[in-house]
């Protein structure tokens, strides 16, 4: 069927109840429809008391196919769905298809009969009504189906293994009640580029994009300046992961990406070109996951290349059998500081002239300046910056700085904070030094 254009020919649906304006398809089981095209009109949905359908695209359930069929320069106007897609569809094409006021879905995907390698490009749906989806693929097996160049002002659902879309733009939240507070799902897809937000008020959608996919590339997020925006722009499920890379957030709203996604989900994603989206987007970021064992732990070491152009080591690790997780910094804490040591055990206590100490990742090295002082066998000094590890011993060298060879040898025990079994010794007024190393667990 080829009409005169949308603007020509019309077909005015006047109903008392909702019914569906057309249906397209095989009538019946073990039949196909190959090679049609629909072009050129409008389906008006608002002709009689109730709101109908558009354009339903059906097959049977058994033995039936539409195949390289072409839906073209079709507008659906003021319906409760507009174009609904169910059935076996192999290689169909919408193009230049428009909904107008939808109350319900704009274009949907249903049942649950396989649709394979399917095109939908040069698509709108304006005027999405309140508690209503202007794209909603959600129960249907759409798979590897390609979107191009798609608006709305709507929220949508994208649940599309294998599925692309290039070019979908989400300007402004026509309804004044949305069905979900997140703008945009995507789940399965393979790659979603070129996707822009414009003024999308946080108290409508507090997030942009919530990712649920695995091996999934999401390129090219954009949001223009001068407009609103939903204060988490982009969301990371667990157990999801993939690479997301140039996030440009012009608007001077939005939260960075690390202070609301949970750290389990982070291992998986490689973030890069996105400095308006994170922090941690210096080098720029890479979560760089590796496995890593020897070091008290097993799991997954990430790489987080802070603001400051230095880098934070995060460890991470399955915490208990309940698959919690958790981060530990390792590796990378540097520290220069002072310490104040404890000399209560010794039968004359020395004078302190200085006490600092560096912390490189785990590794504590302690030193000390003192004159004079006496102590018995078995001495300590107190006061450690952190507390040993469990697992290493750390040990203590102390030398006489006058003429004579006087000095201690100590130790640092497990999980002790203090340098003890220092033998009996009496520097007199000399001055001396002393140095320790240990370890601190993580």
């Amino acid at each position: 069927f080829i009409g005169d254009g949308n603007n020509a020919t019309i077909f005015n649906v006047v109903s008392a109840t909702p019914i569906q304006s057309f249906l397209v398809g095989p009538s019946a089981d073990n039949q196909y429809m190959w090679g049609s095209l629909f072009k050129g009109f409008r389906i008006n949905c608002n002709g009689g008391a109730a709101l109908c359908d558009g354009l339903k695209v059906q097959t049977g359930v058994t033995n039936s196919v539409i195949t390289q069929t072409v839906f073209d320069d079709i507008m659906i106007w003021q319906c409760r769905t507009g174009f609904e897609l169910s059935g076996v569809l192999y290689m169909d094409e919408w193009s230049n298809c428009k909904v107008v006021g939808c109350s319900y879905r704009g274009f949907v995907g249903t049942g649950t009969q396989t649709a394979v390698y399917n095109s939908l490009r040069n698509l709108e749906v304006t005027q999405t009504g309140s508690a209503a989806f202007s794209y909603y693929f959600v129960d249907s097996p759409f798979t590897g189906a390609f979107m191009s160049n798609v608006t709305c002002d709507g929220c949508c659902i994208f649940s599309i293994p294998y599925g692309h879309i290039d070019g979908l733009t989400v300007e402004g939240l026509s309804a004044a009640t949305v069905p979900t507070t997140t703008l945009i799902t995507i789940n399965q897809l393979a790659e979603m580029s070129n996707t822009a937000i414009i003024a999308v008020p946080t108290a409508k959608c507090s997030t942009g994009i919530l990712i649920n996919a695995v091996n999934t590339f999401v390129h090219g997020v954009r949001v223009p300046g001068g407009t609103d925006c939903p204060n988490k722009l982009i969301d990371l499920a667990i157990g999801s992961g993939g690479v997301l890379s140039n996030v440009f957030n012009e608007s001077s709203a939005g939260s960075k990406l690390e202070t609301y996604v949970n750290a389990a989900a982070l291992p998986n994603w490689k973030i890069t070109a996105s400095p308006t989206l994170t922090n941690y987007d210096a080098a720029p970021m890479v979560l760089q996951s590796l496995p890593v064992s020897g070091i008290g732990h097993t799991g997954s070491l990430v790489t987080l290349p802070g603001a400051s152009g230095v880098a934070d080591v995060l460890f991470f690790h399955k915490k208990n059998a309940a698959n919690a997780y958790n981060w530990t910094r390792v590796a990378t804490d540097y520290v220069e500081a002072n310490w104040t040591p404890g000399f209560a055990t010794w039968a004359a206590a020395p004078t302190l002239v200085s006490a600092a100490y560096t912390r490189i990742g785990r590794q504590i090295t302690v030193s000390l300046v003192c004159q004079g002082g006496s102590c018995v066998a078995g001495s300590t000094i107190t006061g450690l910056p952190l507390t040993s590890s469990a697992t290493v011993c750390g040990t203590a060298t102390a030398h006489d700085n006058g003429t004579s060879t006087i000095g201690f040898v100590g130790s640092v025990w497990l999980g002790g904070t203090a340098i003890s079994s220092i033998p009996a010794t009496n520097f007199g007024t000399d001055y001396w030094t002393m140095t320790a190393t240990y370890f601190t667990d993580l």
